[in-house]
């Protein structure tokens, strides 16, 4: 999720549970940080980037129509900020190869606290539709027919 609140933004994993009408979860406050790679995959050192710690967190509960041609959901969700967060800062880098340690690889955590996010607790409301597949190529000799 990413969302603007009081001048800051959030952003962080969410967490789904869906039934056949209802639909809940969590937002995880930890932001989102892939670890940086070339376009092949491949990591070039040193590399250093930022896992960013909690900023806020919250829940949200909702319902879904089933009788809508692409199930659309809807609903409310609380996000609350948090008082403190820890950034962990990462930095890989491999040793010179003129050095007693060619070859080998060093990892260097650092951790540093930081305000959290000052925000009141903050309602929202929410809504979607499920992906329609009914248009998409079918696969082996089989078409999605739930149309999730």
């Amino acid at each position: 999720y990413v969302m603007f609140v009081d001048g800051e933004v959030l952003r962080g994993s969410t967490t789904v549970a869906i039934n056949e009408t209802t639909v809940a979860g969590v937002l995880e406050g930890s932001g989102i940080n892939s670890f940086p790679t070339n376009d092949d995959g491949t990591v070039s050192l040193p590399v250093v980037f930022v896992i960013p710690g909690n900023a806020a967190a919250g829940q949200f509960k909702g319902s879904i129509d089933l009788k809508h041609p692409q199930a659309k959901f809807s609903g409310k969700g609380l996000l609350t900020g948090t008082a403190a967060r820890v950034d962990q800062i990462i930095a890989i880098s491999e040793a010179d190869t003129g050095s007693t340690f060619a070859g080998t690889i060093f990892v260097t955590n650092i951790f540093i606290t930081n305000t959290g996010s000052s925000f009141p607790d903050t309602q929202f409301n929410f809504r979607g539709v499920r992906l329609n597949t009914s248009g998409l190529p079918t696969v082996a000799g089989s078409t999605n027919q739930s149309g999730n």
